[in-house]
């Protein structure tokens, strides 16, 4: 078979000018009156998703569920309790209360000793939910794009230490410099993305 058999080109997308190419010499004379147009060829490219083994089953994975507001609510008491006085328990617990108040009720004196409108929980409660249907619509979690924003992307502390608190080092007798330690951590790092794309 020779060489330069190119019967069997691959599938590719190109430009195509479809009036005449601009004189680059400045002679007016010779230059067209327009511009080239490029339209691209459409050609069929049936190129498969690429999914790495840790993204593998992702699409049957249920979507992060809101808890119910009350369950919320009383997981924060139940997490603030410790670190409050007795005093600014019960501000706390007034605070929590007026959050899910009935919007009807329309107490300004219970909205001026804790900061919370009546029923403002209800409402950024109906909203968070609305917020969830639409990142189904779009296969997305409702938490997803604030904790990239937030987490991430809205700062420049180092996310190792002020976002993944729970991480840390311990001394490896491996590695006893500092040089020692980076190759360490970096040959590891490249194992582990070895284990996900493959």
């Amino acid at each position: 078979m020779p060489l330069n058999n190119f019967t069997k080109r691959p599938t590719m997308i190109s430009l195509v000018a479809t009036s005449p190419l601009p004189n680059l010499n400045n002679s007016d004379e010779s230059s067209p009156e327009v511009s080239p147009v490029l339209k691209p060829l459409n050609c069929a490219m049936d190129v498969p998703p690429i999914v790495t083994a840790m993204d593998k089953g992702q699409a049957e994975i249920p979507s992060l569920p809101i808890p119910p507001l009350k369950q919320t609510l009383d997981r924060y008491l139940e997490t603030v309790r410790p670190l409050t006085t007795d005093q600014e328990y019960q501000h706390t617990v007034a605070a929590v209360n007026a959050f899910i108040a009935d919007a009807r009720k329309n107490d300004s004196d219970t909205e001026h000793a804790t900061g919370w409108k009546p029923g403002q929980g209800q409402d950024l409660d109906r909203r968070l939910r609305e917020h969830a249907r639409s990142c189904e619509a779009r296969s997305t979690s409702w938490l997803a794009e604030w904790w990239d924003d937030w987490a991430y992307f809205s700062h420049r502390d180092s996310s190792t230490f002020y976002v993944n608190y729970y991480f840390g080092f311990q001394d490896d007798t491996r590695a006893p410099t500092q040089t020692a330690r980076a190759a360490l951590l970096v040959s590891l790092a490249l194992e582990f993305r070895q284990l996900i794309v493959s």
